[in-house]
Order: structure tokens, then sequence, then C-alpha cells
């Protein structure tokens, strides 16, 4: 506005601010009146989206003229949408005349000359409330009655009588006005117009005005085109030049900037600046608000961590905090001497009312959220409120609130619905925990209902709306929203199946959630589960996109120098080996918790071996590549990698998790049977590394297990391996000194030659050649449903 306010009118003289409600648009004017400039501000919706008294009675006198216009000749019809602009015309010079009446009834009453901060204060105050609108539209009606008069005209062989406004009358009207206004100003002093909520006025009129460019070109033209927008951006192209009035309006909607500088036809086109304000309120700030009028001392850190609740768009602060505490002052000092609180007191005051702030907050944004999820509204022609909400639902469950927004279209969406306050800046990212966090408490919230209730539906995986829009991602279909899927999206999306199995499982579960209710859906029949899985339970539910933490991946499941069992790791860096991580935890009789980790890797490939698998899943195994296994295997010495040596330190700080852990082989397509007999084996020994075998299941995935089948139509069952040294539970420290367990044991021995394909299995590994390949075709793929009450319910 200071630039507007210096520039040269005849380049530049409107200012358009689009963004959130509740960003801090409005308060941008009232700063530019309390600082730079004499400002009405003129506001077309009130706090409930409903046009103002003033508006209200315009557009309804319009209403006539408008449906009239439509069958009049074309020179009538010309004149009537000039009129109707007239009218508009008259409106917003009936604020500034308001404006005027005020100061001048105020400055009769004050000693000696007023300077222009005293004026431009009045004409601030005399908008703020009810009085104004009431005030404007008395004076309205009375102008209305001066300035026009009636006329008639032929309509279909009858007389239709329409107010028409005498434009000559008009201008010479404001004319005087802005000398009268001037006159309380210094010469030099800049008057600003603020239209406030202009969104309000898109679609109202519609096709009642005629192009400005159509209007200059041809005459006779009266096809109306455009709708009462377009009229006040006309009526602002004129005020500057006329009265030197500096145009600023403000919105919600981004296609105010659009029509108004975008648009060929628009008369601001060029003389237009566009600003995107998304002011936001820190703790600190609110308590300087605060000790601005109250005298309480220095904010401690149990306040200031409060009043991070509220962080965010001004509105969650101001709206909340200063009206409570208004009223609660007002009931206390009521009847008693002011100044009767101590400071002790009013300080307890101020903290019980940010409580209550938050709690307000908390139920407004709820509520907010609930009506834009359940009942959707189509802001833009390619996304609905609805499709945004989970997508931020995933962002927040998933991706610790962190969102891309990847087109303009899901920018213009949440904006318009009210949901974030982002500049328009295709590919920005923000973090709702931080930006918005009360939104984010929302959006989780109403998310994790919707969840639940899904959950106990017919088809609760088909009406889960993470694994919809999952499967979306796997059709190829984008979103409004960057999910951080890469162009690899079959295996991106099996590793954000799994961990949002596991996350939806704690969601919905109303009793502690164990290893065997997460995994047991996925359990081939041969595999017998071990029965550590049955003690350790899992508090997983938040993914962690952990490629870029340092310094390594799994360092983000350790804070505070303790485990983390709440997160889940996924997209680990690449050069570790597991795709998904996560601590569970078990307790003792005596309250005392045990961790362990627990390793997944995620095969959705046509040909997968189990050896890759185990290795992948081991932690010992982790930060390995090619070449060093195949030196520790040749007890050969091996020269470590950075993030091997940060990981192993990692261990050594934990112990206790890492000497408990889960290995985990997770493939779309199922195991060789001689894989989970020698698993088992494995398994009966020693239990305290046990090895997990998954295969995807329609009972947790729904439609997406039918999807990854497809996928991987051809593809063979994961081969078998008879290898110790991936089957055999080893230290990190055993792999870091090449000293790790090459041979079987005897009393693996003994079990695996009890089965007759182990002991082929076994030779052939010793023997060191290729497997028998005719156990692969041993369960068809057709098995895989087998778990699946009704198989042809996910087929398509």
């Amino acid at each position: 506005l200071k630039t507007a306010l210096s520039t040269d009118a005849q380049k530049c003289y409107a200012v358009t601010l689009a963004q959130a409600s509740g960003s801090g648009k409005t308060k941008l004017s009232y700063n530019a009146g309390m600082k730079d400039a004499l400002v009405v501000i003129i506001r077309i919706l009130n706090q409930r989206g409903a046009f103002t008294p003033p508006w209200e009675h315009l557009v309804q006198c319009l209403q006539e003229p408008c449906r009239i216009r439509e069958i009049l000749e074309p020179l009538d019809a010309r004149r009537v949408s000039s009129s109707m602009m007239g009218h508009m015309r008259i409106l917003i010079a009936c604020y500034v005349e308001w404006v005027c009446g005020v100061i001048e009834a105020t400055t009769r009453r004050l000693p000696g000359p007023v300077d222009d901060s005293v004026v431009r204060l009045i004409a601030l105050r005399c908008v703020r409330n009810g009085r104004c609108d009431d005030g404007v539209l008395k004076l309205f009606k009375c102008r209305i009655e001066t300035l026009a008069s009636l006329e008639s005209f032929s309509v279909k062989n009858r007389k239709v009588a329409l107010p028409m406004v005498d434009r000559q009358k008009v201008d010479a009207w404001c004319k005087d006005l802005n000398a009268r206004l001037r006159s309380h100003l210094s010469q030099t002093h800049h008057i600003v117009i603020s239209y406030d909520e202009v969104q309000g006025l898109l679609d109202v009129l519609p096709q009642s005005f005629v192009t400005f460019t159509n209007w200059k070109r041809d005459s006779n033209s009266a096809k109306g085109e455009q709708d009462a927008f377009y009229a006040l951006t006309c009526i602002m192209s004129e005020m500057t030049p006329e009265y030197t009035w500096i145009q600023s309006m403000c919105g919600t909607y981004f296609n105010i900037v659009d029509r108004a500088k975008l648009a060929a036809n628009s008369p601001l086109h060029g003389r237009c600046q566009v600003l995107y304000p998304a002011q936001r309120f820190s703790a600190a700030q609110m308590w300087d608000s605060i000790a601005t009028y109250f005298d309480i001392g220095s904010a401690d850190a149990t306040v200031l961590h409060d009043l991070g609740s509220l962080e965010g768009r001004p509105k969650f602060f101001f709206d909340h905090f200063w009206p409570n505490i208004w009223a609660v002052l007002s009931d206390t000092w009521y009847g008693t001497e002011v100044g009767a609180l101590t400071c002790d007191e009013l300080r307890s005051l101020v903290k019980k009312n940010i409580l209550a702030s938050i709690n307000g907050v908390s139920s407004f944004c709820t509520d907010f959220i609930r009506k834009l999820w359940k009942y959707p509204q189509a802001t833009t022609n390619l996304s609905t409120t609805e499709a945004v909400c989970v997508e931020l639902y995933v962002a927040v469950r998933l991706f610790e609130g962190r969102v891309t927004m990847v087109n303009d279209d899901a920018i213009v969406m949440a904006v318009s619905a009210g949901i974030l306050a982002l500049p328009r800046n295709t590919g920005i990212t923000i973090d709702l925990r931080k930006q918005e966090p009360a939104f984010f408490v929302a959006i989780l919230a109403i998310g994790d209902e919707i969840v639940r209730n899904a959950s106990t539906k017919n088809d609760p995986m088909g009406n889960d709306p993470v694994f919809k829009l999952l499967q979306t991602k796997l059709n190829g279909s984008g979103g409004v929203v960057d999910l951080g899927t890469t162009v690899k999206i079959k295996g991106t999306v099996l590793e954000l199946m799994v961990v949002w199995h596991v996350i939806r499982t704690v969601i919905i579960s109303t009793s502690p959630v164990s290893l065997s209710e997460i995994f047991g859906p996925f359990f081939p029949m041969q595999f017998i589960i071990p029965e550590s899985v049955r003690q350790f339970q899992v508090d997983a539910c938040f993914g962690i996109n952990s490629a870029e933490i340092k310094p390594t991946s799994f360092h983000a499941l350790f804070s505070e120098s303790r485990p983390s069992t709440t997160a889940i790791l996924y997209n680990i860096d690449s050069n570790a080996g597991a795709d998904v991580a996560f601590i569970a935890a078990k307790e003792d009789s005596r309250g005392e918790r045990s961790y362990s980790f627990v390793l997944i890797q995620c095969k959705a490939q046509k040909c997968a071996t189990l050896a890759d698998c185990l290795r992948s899943s081991s932690v010992s195994w982790q930060f390995c590549n090619k070449a060093q296994r195949k030196n520790v295997e040749a007890c050969e010495p091996v020269t470590w990698s950075s993030n091997r040596n940060d990981y192993v330190n990692l261990a050594s700080e934990y112990p206790a998790v890492f000497n408990q852990t889960f290995r985990c082989a997770f493939s779309v397509l199922e195991f060789q049977n001689t894989a989970c007999s020698v698993v088992n084996i494995v398994n009966s020994v020693r239990d305290e590394h046990p090895v997990l075998l998954c295969c995807s299941s329609g009972r947790a995935f729904g439609p997406l297990h039918c999807q990854l089948i497809s996928a991987t139509q051809g593809g063979r069952p994961v081969s078998s391996t008879a290898n110790p040294v991936y089957l055999l539970p080893q230290s990190i420290s055993a792999v870091q000194a090449s000293n790790v367990v090459t041979n079987w044991e005897s009393e693996y021995l003994e079990l695996l030659e009890e089965d007759v394909e182990l002991t082929a299995v076994l030779k052939a590994h010793n023997t060191n050649k290729k497997k028998n390949n005719r156990s692969f075709n041993r369960f068809p793929i057709s098995n895989l449903m087998s778990d699946i009450e009704t198989p042809n319910q996910y087929l398509y």
C-alpha cells in the first residue's frame, strides 16, 4: 500500500490483497490508517459471510433492473447498466460521507486544532461497529431519493419504472464530498478507500454490466457479460484519477486477483499491485499484546507453551483471547473498585483465559474441518474440500504435518475454504504443526474420527480415506498436494500402505495393540508365530519420511535420550537396507519397559529372494553394500562408511533396543514353502531376533491388494535360502569385525535335516549350486486371496 501511495496514479493506483480469513488483511488497512493515510474501510460481508445491511439493500434495489435490462432495447439496456453502476458509486460515497460526518461532529468537541493523526483515528474508529452500517444505510436511501429518479421503460407492451441515477449530479456530489473530507487534512495527505471481503460480489448480479472494452468500442453494445465485482473494479478505476483516492480491496478468493489484474478486459489491468499476506502471530507477539495492557511481568515458559497453540493466523488470538478476557474483567469489576485485582490475581486470570481461548479455537477449528470434510464443497474445477482435507490428514499422520502444494488449484482451494493461509506460490512447502497448529489438531481429530467410522462399515478397507487416496496414487493419478511419491510408484506406495496399516490399527483399536495384531493378517498359513510377537506392543501413530534425516534415518526414532515408540520410519536412506522401521515395547510385572527394533523390507518386485529380505531387515547389516558384505563373509577387514559408523554409535548408545529385534520380510507375492519351514526352525531355536514372513493381504489392504497382485502378475514366489549368514541373527559387532557365523550349528542342523525338502536346499547351498526351481509353482498366486471370505470382492 505504501508503494501505491508513492506511485504515479496514472500507472498504478490499486492494491489487491488475497488470503484466507483471519490472516491480517484488514489489519494492514488499519496499520495504514494509523500511520500513512486516512483510510475508509468498507465492509461488504459480515463475519457470518452475509452482506452487510447497506450492500444487502443495494443488491435488492438492483435485482429488478438486472432482470428487466435483459429484455430492453440495447440503448436502454446500456443506460440501465450505467445507472446500476451509479447506485454502487453512491453507496461507496455514502461511506465517505459517514466518515466526514463523524469527523466533523467529533472535532467540534475537541479543543484547539486537530492534527491528521487524530482525524485518521476517528475515520478508523467510526466504521468498527454496527452504527456505521446503520448510518450508511440511511444515507444511501436518502441519496438515492435526491440523485435518482424513476423513469419508464417499455417492456412487452407495458411500462416499467426503474430508478435511474443522474450521473452529473453524482459526480458533483462526490466532488464536493472529496473537498469536504480533505478540508480536515493537510494538503498532501492521502486518502484510501479499502474494500473488505470483495469476494462477496463475485457472481452477484450476473451479466448485468457491459465490459469496459465493449462499452468504448461499440456504442450499441449492451450485452451484459459481467457481475457486481466487475462494476466495483470499474468504479475503482475512476475514483483515483477523479478524486486521487487510492483504492485497496481484499478478499479470501484468489480469483479476485485473476479478475482484477490478469483479465484483459479488467479496468484495473496493469494498474493493480497484488499481495498475498500470510501473517503468522507468534506466542511472543501474543504476550507483547497482553503486556501492552496488563502490567503482570514477563511470560514464563508454561505460558508461552500454551500460547503456542494459538500461533498462526492472528484471528485465533484476537478473536478469542481479548473478547473473552474483556467479558471476564467486566464481570469481575462490576460493582467493585477498578484496580481491586492484584498483579498475581490478574496474571492468574490471564493464564486461565489463555486455556479457555485454546479450547475455543480448538472447538472452532474442529467444527470447521468437520463441515468441510463431511459436506464437501467444490471450490475449484479439480478438487473438493473433502479431497484436500484427506490429503492434509495424510500429511499430518504420515509426513509430520509437512505438505507441498503441487499446483495452483490446491492453493486456491485451501485458501478459499479458509483451511490454510498461503502465498500463491506453487511448490511451497508448509509445516502444519508449526504454521497452523490449531488446524493441525483439528485435522488430526476429524481424520481419526472418520477412519474409525470407516472401520465399522461393511467394506472397511474400501471406505478408508487413506487407502482410497493411496489407490489413486497407485493408479498414477495426481493430487492437490505432494505426498512424496516418486516415479517408482509401486514400491513407494507399498511402503506407505504398510505404514498406514500400522498407524490405522493403532488408531482404531480401543486397547493396546500387539505385534501379532499388526502382522497377523499377513502371516502365511505355514508360518508359526513366535511367542515374542504376542508380547510386544505397538504405539506407532505418526509416520516420518526419514530420507533426509541426519546423521542416519534411524536417529529419528530416538529423542531426548530415549526410544520413541510413537513414530514409524519409511523412505529410509537407500544405503541402509530396511524400508520401514519402528520400535515396539513390552512391560514386565514391575512396570519396567523393554524395547525392540522392528525392521521391514518391502518387496513389490516380480522376483525377490529371502536372503535379500533378511539382509535388508537385519539390524546388523544396515549400511553394508555388496562389496562390504562379501568381505565380511570372507572374514576380511572392511572400510566402513560414515553412515555405518554413525549407525554403530547409535546402537552402542541403546544396546537393549538393538539386542532384541524383529526382522520382517514383506512381499506382495508368497514365499516358497521351504522359506517358511527354514524360518520356523530358526525362530524356534533362538527367539531374540525372530524372522517374520508377511504377504500382502486383502483383509488388510482391501482393493489395493488386488492392484498389487495385478502389478506383479507372472512373478515367482520369494525364493528360499539356506545361507546361515543371513538366516541366523548376527550381532552388529560381529559384522563390524568380519567375524560372523557362516556355518549351521548342530542344534539347527538336526531340525533342518528332518525335513526332506530343506535337506535338498542345504545341499544345494553347500555345493553352491542353483536352487531347484521345481518348488516355485507349489502355491499358485490365487492362493493369496484365500484369506478373504469373498475372494471376488476385490477382483475387478
